[in-house]
């Protein structure tokens, strides 16, 4: 699998739980924003058959006893799509001033917004959108 950069186990336990095999999937990314500009963790994942979104926030928890760590990080689910990779005609990297965005064209002709990034993270978007049209096209 490549990763633009680790993802954190949680996030796919999130997967999981929607029902999504954790083990075809092929590539991911992170991104600092959602489809609404909100700030928050956002991953893009992609196996041979489906292309998932799910964003969310880490939440850090306070523990009371002391004999494990005094915080404990909890992942808040805060939205989970999940698109059939040949319904997908592009996926195409939008750039802007201060930030860029991640855009699906369906085959159809509509088009959607699937995820915001400020440009720390556009040269991920980038990549997966490259090795998405591989896995898009069966290479």
């Amino acid at each position: 699998m490549l990763e633009t950069e680790r993802i954190p186990r949680h996030v796919y336990d999130s997967l999981a739980k929607e029902g999504v095999d954790i083990s075809g999937i092929a590539i991911a990314m992170h991104c600092d924003m959602n489809s609404d500009h909100v700030l928050c963790d956002t991953y893009v994942l992609a196996s041979c058959e489906s292309l998932y979104i799910i964003s969310g926030n880490t939440a850090i928890i306070p523990r009371q006893s002391r004999r494990t760590p005094p915080v404990e990080a909890v992942w808040e689910e805060r939205s989970f799509i999940s698109i059939n990779i040949n319904e997908i005609d592009e996926l195409c990297v939008e750039e802007l001033i201060s930030a860029a965005r991640l855009t699906l064209k369906y085959k159809s002709g509509e088009r959607i917004l699937l995820t915001a990034m400020t440009n720390t993270y556009r040269e991920a978007a980038l990549i997966f959108t490259k090795y998405f049209e591989k896995i898009k096209n069966g290479e």
